[in-house]
């Protein structure tokens, strides 16, 4: 059988999707992460040869398409090539960013934009005329504005404030306080130090959420300035794409349908660019993926 297939690399999982090249569903495969700083070189070479050797039990893959961040570098480059030589892979392989197979899977191929928020954030756009725009992801130390890091950053610089008086009492505290499992501040600030995990800061976010659910004024604000952050990214990739008007959707966690954050900035995109329609996203990264696989083995 001739398959083509896509591959959705993320920090935590990878997901492998396999049609066969008429377009029918065959199989989906789900492995660790797919992320060579974290992971590193033998276990990176280890993973590809599994996707690789599990590919050729369904057939002779024509094309494959690997979305995933970083997968540009030449060190992730020579894996691959070495992977599939290796394993004398012979169809044709395709790199894309994760935020590239995100919107055209969002999308079905055709132009639109993506703001994908989870951990970190980016705003990610493509015209009638093929051209692209990336805007915002440079990582949690100089960007990912609004993101769920960002947010649970200023939720931990929020209970200090509050501690110190700068601001008045927020419900934050408690909440914080039980989803870190400590009692006090100087224990919160000790966890936080003693091991500044992205994602465990980034989950704070959900604390936020939650209390700005119950009206508290500090997480509310906390959501309106990420709401704004948000915004801008959009606006900037709307106007340097030049467009007059654009289907956007909405990806990651911290931009689930009804979700306090979501309704803050659709409000605000409605208000502002009444030209921008929010659309349901039409398949996910791995279905993205596999489609750009699909159509250039269909082109070829």
């Amino acid at each position: 059988m001739e398959i083509v297939a896509g591959i959705d690399g993320g920090g935590t999982k990878t997901t492998v999707l396999i049609w066969d090249v008429s377009g029918k569903f065959v199989a989906t495969r789900v492995y660790g992460p797919f992320n060579l700083n974290s992971i590193g070189a033998a276990r990176m070479s280890s993973l590809l040869n599994d996707i690789f050797k599990m590919l050729a039990e369904y057939g002779e893959c024509r094309t494959l398409c690997i979305g995933a961040a970083g997968v540009s570098n030449p060190n992730v480059t020579n894996l691959i090539a070495k992977e599939a030589e290796k394993n004398n892979f012979t169809g044709k392989i395709v790199l894309r960013g994760d935020h590239e197979v995100a919107l055209y899977g969002a999308m079905q191929g055709k132009p639109g934009a993506i703001l994908i928020c989870g951990t970190g954030s980016i705003c990610y756009g493509e015209n009638k005329k093929g051209e692209n725009i990336r805007v915002g992801g440079w990582g949690h130390l100089i960007d990912d504005v609004g993101s769920g890091y960002a947010i649970g950053r200023e939720a931990l610089s929020a209970l200090v404030y509050s501690y110190d008086g700068r601001i008045g009492p927020t419900k934050l505290t408690q909440a914080v306080f039980d989803r870190m499992g400590v009692e006090n501040i100087n224990d919160l600030v000790a966890v936080i130090y003693g091991n500044p995990d992205k994602k465990r800061i980034a989950s704070l976010s959900l604390c936020v959420e939650q209390m700005a659910q119950e009206n508290d004024a500090t997480a509310i604000a906390l959501l309106d300035k990420a709401a704004e952050d948000l915004f801008g990214m959009i606006k900037a990739m709307y106007d340097k794409l030049g467009l007059n008007d654009l289907d956007l959707a909405f990806l990651g966690g911290n931009l689930t349908e009804g979700s306090v954050l979501e309704r803050k900035l659709t409000a605000i995109i409605n208000e502002r660019i009444p030209s921008i329609t929010i659309v349901k996203p039409k398949m996910n990264a791995a279905e993205g993926a596999t489609l750009i696989a699909y159509h250039m083995n269909s082109n070829n």
